[in-house]
């Protein structure tokens, strides 16, 4: 073989090796590395939404005792995981955490059945049935089943959040009338939704609920709210937007823990001085619309407001003549809204 000929077969075999490494090489310098010792170690696929015929695919389930076959969550939405800040990404890994959306996949472990004693009393004296609304998971067996019934975050088989929404902004539509006194039962309930529906009264009851911690009950009917939410030790945000709502509860100074309190779109003409007593209060929402009816605009603060140290105060769209009363003080700063308030004493607006 001559010099030539040897050398032109070495090149060959050369380009061959290069062709046959390329894929593997290109990766992993794409990926960052430099060569084989750099490469990473490939992601897991993401698997594809699923389509709305595999959401509503009924769970496997015991009767007698509740279980069934929904996947546990791997993950939540971002509000439901800002509301439940006590369950942690190991909570969600271990399989302790389940919520009543997605594909069936593992079998999970036994629902209380106290809880969904209650969810079925809220779809009994509602007379909610699978087509009551197109949007929540229905799994299309002609039976509305206790965990079809709103979003659902149970915690070691404990009933943890209800909202009747996909989101405190998305609304499934139920348009309940009724909550039912055994509401008081759901004994580890956090966080608890029952905007945009029908609600004229709630039951005393939702005083019992010594672990919630979030209550929303905007866009309903309410003309009053029972004086034992005052019991709710563990409350931290009140939302009673939007209801014709005239006065707040009794005593309503008891609830130690509250530092949200949203009463924007209400008929509360007047503020108690109960609220300025509020230990933990951090942010006060009062605006009110163009539209609202003059007595339902605030013409007045209570005296100790300007001493609260709150973050945040939106007084939009009322009748304040004593507003000025708000520029000292810890609350400087804090304020919003007070745009087109009209000064009634002075007769001019500022």
């Amino acid at each position: 073989m001559t010099p030539r000929l040897m050398y032109a077969l070495l090149g060959v075999g050369s380009i061959l090796l290069l062709v046959t490494n390329a894929p593997t090489d290109l990766a992993s310098k794409g990926a960052g590395g430099a060569g084989p010792a750099a490469r990473r170690t490939p992601r897991a696929s993401v698997p594809a939404r699923p389509s709305r015929e595999a959401i509503k695919a009924p769970p496997t389930r015991d009767s007698d005792t509740g279980r069934a076959s929904n996947r546990p969550a791997r993950s939540m939405p971002t509000w439901a995981a800002l509301a439940l800040p006590g369950i942690s990404p190991e909570d969600i890994a271990r399989g302790r955490v389940w919520t009543n959306e997605g594909p069936r996949a593992h079998a999970r472990p036994p629902l209380d059945g106290t809880d969904l004693s209650v969810l079925r009393d809220f779809i009994d004296a509602n007379g909610l049935g699978e087509t009551t609304s197109a949007a929540d998971r229905d799994d299309g067996n002609g039976h509305f089943e206790p965990w079809e019934f709103g979003f659902q975050v149970w915690r070691d088989g404990q009933l943890v959040l209800l909202s009747t929404g996909a989101s405190p902004y998305i609304s499934f539509g139920y348009r309940l009338e009724a909550v039912p006194r055994s509401v008081g039962d759901l004994s580890e309930i956090e966080y608890l939704d029952l905007g945009d529906n029908a609600l004229a009264q709630v039951p005393d009851e939702l005083g019992d609920l010594d672990h919630l911690r979030t209550l929303r009950l905007s866009q309903n009917a309410l003309e009053e709210v029972p004086w034992a939410l005052g019991q709710l030790a563990a409350l931290e945000t009140l939302v009673l937007d939007e209801n014709p709502l005239r006065s707040l509860p009794d005593r309503i100074d008891r609830l130690s823990g509250l530092r949200v309190l949203h009463l924007n779109g209400t008929l509360v003409g007047t503020l108690p001085a109960d609220v300025t007593r509020l230990p933990s209060l951090e942010q006060l929402s009062l605006h009110r619309e163009p539209g609202a009816p003059e007595e339902a605009r605030l013409r007045s603060l209570p005296d100790g407001l300007s001493e609260m140290r709150l973050s945040s105060l939106e007084i939009g769209g009322n009748a304040l003549f004593c507003a000025r009363q708000i520029h000292a003080g810890p609350l400087a700063g804090s304020v919003s809204g007070l745009g087109g308030q009209r000064c009634v004493a002075q007769g001019a607006s500022w």
